[in-house]
């Protein structure tokens, strides 16, 4: 048997071996010195070029086709502010997540710890690109709308710190595209017709940001995919090349005593760890591999029956073997035939739910029922899309007090998320507030530059002090809202699916008025023409 025939088995046989030493070694067995292929076989292995991940590729990729040619588009337009942005959106969009991509793709995801933190010092250049952006003052006012796009585009960068639940990375950056498109469309109505190159830069930024939520769908669905079998995270270098780094990360190889090398030392090796009846690891391997150098036919013929005669021969002193049991599958029993028969005498019941789940409470909200599962409560601000978290607060974990938020940026966000009995009070101006599936809370808020969201939730009260546009009611049973004088005369309330809704405001008199609002419709049809109304009930 040649070297060359015995290739193949090279790692099986490392494997192998370095399994028997381990167990030698746990046992207090000293081995003799027995010459193995490990050191060649690890040189062979380490001396090859590692590849990169297939997610960092598919970056790279989306790199060329989408973000190169946004770029390109803003040179274009020639405005010198606009091309500073642009060295920062290299600089972030580029050269900074290709760095996390690459970064995750060889080392394990770090435990204990938030990814945010574990990041932070990947996350810096990203974070100084984006505050060079905002920083940035456009001295010619028509690109002020680009500038907005962009900031909007930034904000979905935050997906490599994302981790549901509540919120997975795809559903934030999907987050950026109604923004993003909302300064686009302002564009795109401004110069339609008059210059293309603005046409183009709309649909560069529109194709940025649906294909990033592409890819992150295909490589990072459930969050930044990491290497179960890649290095720590805190020796990574950025910029090495993933040979360099895998190499650095990389377990250290225990060589067997005795040096030598190739595959005829392996076997040897295993040839002297024999059983009572003569038999060794290499014996098998050498049956295998005369059976694979004969294209899989055994001496003694092959097909099923070949197996299953040499399975019953495997008997063990109670007469069983690898064969018992087995039957043959006749055509009335597979399923693909029409002579095919099911069995219907036999129903096979569901598995009953894991009892090592621990259920906090049940929650119906929304027309649908359904369990809150225990979780730490949160009370965070993310830069990385400028919101604040408040998650699975209750009235224990807040000790019956306000949790009060102090907004710094009017381009902040609240989002509130499985609260129960909780009051949250929000300081200063802040672009909205979002209250997904929460029960008997109260939000005060001093003034939204957007708009309130309600959903999937129950008995909520909110207070405006300020100014309110909006505010969006969805699937929701009992809301009140206590409106300012600011307010009152300006808000637009938009209910869906909805139930148990008023609206509270203090009249001029100093008196504070409370009205419903509809629930109920009478639709008309007449003269080809469908009218809806108010049901009489709230006249």
């Amino acid at each position: 048997m040649s070297v060359e025939e015995l290739d193949p088995l090279n790692s099986l046989l490392t494997n192998v071996l370095t399994r028997l030493s381990n167990l030698e070694a746990a046992a207090g067995i000293t081995p003799e010195a027995a010459k193995s292929a490990a050191t060649s076989t690890a040189t062979s292995a380490t001396s090859e070029p590692a590849t990169a991940s297939p997610a960092l590729v598919a970056y790279d990729a989306y790199i060329t086709t989408r973000l190169q040619p946004f770029v390109q588009t803003c040179v274009e337009l020639g405005d010198p502010d606009l091309l500073k942005i642009t060295k920062s959106i290299t600089q972030s969009w580029g050269d900074g997540i290709r760095t996390i991509i690459e970064a995750a793709s060889l080392c394990q995801k770090p435990k204990g710890t938030n990814v945010a933190e574990a990041l932070q010092k990947l996350l810096t250049p990203i974070q100084e690109a984006i505050s060079s952006i905002r920083k940035i003052r456009m001295k010619n006012r028509t690109f002020d709308n680009h500038q907005r796009s962009i900031m909007e585009l930034m904000a979905a960068l935050g997906w490599v710190v994302i981790v549901p639940p509540p919120q997975g990375p795809v559903a934030f950056t999907k987050e950026a595209i109604g923004a993003t498109e909302f300064w686009s469309n302002k564009i795109r109505k401004e110069f339609r017709g008059k210059n293309e190159t603005q046409i183009k830069f709309c649909d560069a930024a529109k194709a940025l940001i649906y294909d990033l939520v592409a890819y992150i769908k295909e490589f990072h669905l459930t969050g930044l995919t990491w290497n179960p079998k890649g290095g720590k995270l805190e020796e990574y270098t950025p910029g090495a090349s993933p040979a360099a780094a895998a190499a650095a990360t990389a377990p250290a190889v225990k060589k067997p005593a005795g040096g030598g090398g190739g595959p005829m030392a392996i076997m040897n090796e295993l040839s002297k760890k024999q059983t009572s009846d003569g038999s060794s690891a290499a014996t098998g391997l050498k049956k295998v591999t005369e059976i694979c150098k004969r294209g899989g036919k055994s001496s003694r013929g092959g097909g099923p029956m070949a197996i299953m005669n040499e399975l019953s021969k495997k008997q063990t002193s109670d007469g069983s073997s690898a064969a018992t049991g087995l039957k043959k599958v006749t055509r009335d029993m597979q399923t693909w035939r029409k002579e095919f028969k099911a069995d219907t005498s036999k129903v096979v019941s569901a598995p009953s739910p894991s009892p090592s789940i621990p259920i906090q409470k049940k929650y119906s909200g929304g027309g649908g029922t359904g369990t809150i599962r225990k979780h730490a409560p949160v009370l965070q601000y993310e830069a990385m899309g400028n919101k604040w978290k408040v998650e699975y607060q209750t009235k224990d974990s807040s000790k019956g007090k306000p949790l009060e938020i102090k907004v710094k940026d009017v381009k902040e966000q609240v989002y509130l998320y499985q609260c129960n009995d909780v009051t949250v009070i929000v300081s200063n101006k802040l672009k909205n507030i979002i209250i997904d599936k929460c029960t008997k809370c109260n939000v005060v808020f001093d003034t939204v530059v957007s708009s309130v969201e309600i959903v999937n939730s129950q008995k909520v009260q909110v207070q405006t002090k300020g100014v309110c546009p909006s505010i969006t009611i969805d699937k929701t049973d009992g809301f009140l809202a206590y409106l300012s004088k600011e307010t009152v005369n300006s808000i637009e309330i938009v209910t869906s699916k909805s139930s148990e809704m008023n609206v509270s405001w203090e009249e001029a008199n100093g008196e504070m008025k409370e009205a419903p609002i509809p629930e109920q419709f009478v639709s008309r049809f007449g003269n080809g023409v469908l009218k809806t109304d108010v049901s009489d009930l709230y006249h």
